[in-house]
């Protein structure tokens, strides 16, 4: 998937764990989770780098799926 962050336009790989299930009177709602697993950037692979901007990437990839 790519997405644009800060301007730049990104390609995040990722999994998607779980499923959705919807709340009952005893039990909330589940959602499934999404692991990044890569960010490339022209074919480098910058996950380490962005490892300090991830909680926004996964909100960009929750928005985008």
């Amino acid at each position: 998937m790519y997405i644009n962050y800060n301007g730049t336009e990104i390609e995040v790989e990722y999994e998607v764990s779980g499923d959705y299930y919807p709340a009952t009177r005893y039990q909330p709602a589940e959602y499934p989770e999404v692991e990044i697993t890569a960010i490339y950037y022209k074919d480098v692979d910058v996950l380490d780098l962005l490892e300090f901007d991830l909680e926004r990437i996964y909100e960009l990839v929750n928005e985008n799926l």
